[in-house]
Formats: structure tokens, C-alpha cells, sequence
């Protein structure tokens, strides 16, 4: 488990380090919907691979972000 926490804590610690370098050559707005891109992403392979729907509000709350 202590391994794990280990690996979270240097990739969460790399994902700003990252980012930041990132914003340093490329338009803040750019990195930053780049960034996000995960949402939509999540959703999709969701629906593919595992099959699952989204209710109503899921798919507000989506459309919100």
C-alpha cells in the first residue's frame, strides 16, 4: 500500500510539473483544454468498453463542463 501512495504522490507531483512546463510554450487556454479532455474521453470509453449509460444529470453535469 505504502508503495502505492509512493507512486501516486511522484505521478500527481509530475502531472503539475508537467503542466507548468507546458504552460511555459503553449497558451495557458490551449494546456488547459487539453488537459480537461479527460471528461469526454472517460465517458466515451465507458460506453464502449463497459457498456454503462449516463442518466440525465450525468449528461448535464458533462455538457457543463
Amino acid at each position: 500500500m505504502a508503495v502505492l501512495s509512493i507512486v501516486c504522490g511522484v505521478f500527481g507531483s509530475a502531472t503539475y510539473i508537467l503542466n507548468f512546463i507546458a504552460q511555459k510554450h503553449v497558451e495557458a487556454g490551449l494546456t488547459s483544454l487539453l488537459s480537461n479532455v479527460y471528461t469526454p474521453i472517460t465517458i466515451i470509453l465507458s460506453s464502449v468498453l463497459l457498456y454503462e449509460s449516463l442518466t440525465n444529470m450525468q449528461i448535464f453535469g458533462a455538457v457543463m463542463l
